[in-house]
């Protein structure tokens, strides 16, 4: 065989080869990316509760869920824009959130009025605890989401006030407050009516455990007639529940069923849970409209 036959049969012979080792090459990519696919497609259709090994503070490992993760990533690639409760342009968003030292002086009287404590919030306030203009928003929320439009925020002032545990029966830190359309020691106009309105919160959880308002208009046009009866004050304090979705009637037991004009408590319906004393809805006694709702915390 010549010389010049064996370099051709050579050169065939590794070009063979090579053409062989780029499919394997390209073969091997193929399996990585594939495998990569379905890592990444099992994360996004999987139950996202996948779980890592992190280092914890003391140098350990811990067991960290990565649902955080996989939320970051879909609303990257979402349309949808998930943002916070935005309250600007709200009728109650003007309303100013003030402690009471705050509120006393915008009065007359300013810092001088002798019923100011000097106590500002009258509570001490700690890090994990709603700030008072988080629980002071909460409850302006939850004024607007009850009573709505029926409330003239333009000239109310809310004033906070904080209770620590260890001043309340319930053994829980409280946010109050207190909203009303008056400063202390104006002179009213006449014809000004009082009107106000007062929530509770659980400071560190955020909870609404009473909200309640003082007046209600329409109640002087039903003043003169009879009192709402007793099956229909069951069946108002039934249709707030579920409209308003305070409770699932149907998981409470009505208990006392209260018809009066004359007490401050005025009418309303307790209902018991599990045999304990749990909620009561409080019902405008002429009118049969909403005045509000506590619930009953356990000591």
């Amino acid at each position: 065989m010549s010389e010049e036959k064996k370099q051709s049969e050579k050169k065939e012979r590794n070009g063979r080869a090579g053409i062989v080792l780029l499919a394997g090459v390209i073969c091997m990519a193929s399996v990585v990316l594939l495998l990569l696919g379905m890592n990444v497609y099992a994360r996004r259709q999987g139950n996202h509760t996948e779980q890592t090994k992190r280092p914890g503070a003391d140098g350990t490992e811990r067991m960290a869920d990565v649902i955080g993760e996989v939320l970051a990533d879909s609303e990257e690639t979402s349309d949808e824009t998930v943002s916070p409760a935005d309250d600007t342009g709200m009728p109650y968003a003007s309303v100013p959130i003030l402690t009471w030292d705050d509120y006393y002086a915008l009065g007359p009287a300013g810092k001088g009025d002798p019923n100011i404590t000097g106590q500002g919030i009258m509570g001490t306030w700690s890090e994990n605890e709603l700030t008072m203009e988080e629980a002071g928003m909460l409850g302006l929320r939850e004024i607007y989401r009850v009573f709505g439009d029926d409330v003239d925020y333009s000239e109310m002032y809310l004033t906070m006030m904080l209770q620590n545990a260890a001043n309340r029966k319930d053994r829980t830190d409280t946010w109050y407050g207190y909203m009303m359309n008056s400063v202390n020691g104006d002179t009213p106009e006449p014809g000004f009516k009082m009107r106000s309105y007062s929530f509770e919160i659980n400071a560190v959880t955020g909870e609404i455990r009473l909200l309640l308002s003082s007046v209600d208009e329409r109640e002087a046009e039903y003043g003169q007639g009879e009192l709402v009866g007793r099956e229909e004050l069951i069946s108002s304090a039934e249709r707030y529940l579920e409209e308003l979705g305070i409770e699932d009637p149907s998981k409470l037991t009505v208990g006392t069923v209260r018809m009066d004009g004359e007490s401050p408590d005025g009418s309303g319906v307790i209902y018991s849970k599990d045999g304990e004393y749990y909620l009561e809805i409080w019902i405008w006694p002429y009118s049969g409209r909403l005045r509000g709702y506590a619930y009953h915390t356990k000591v």
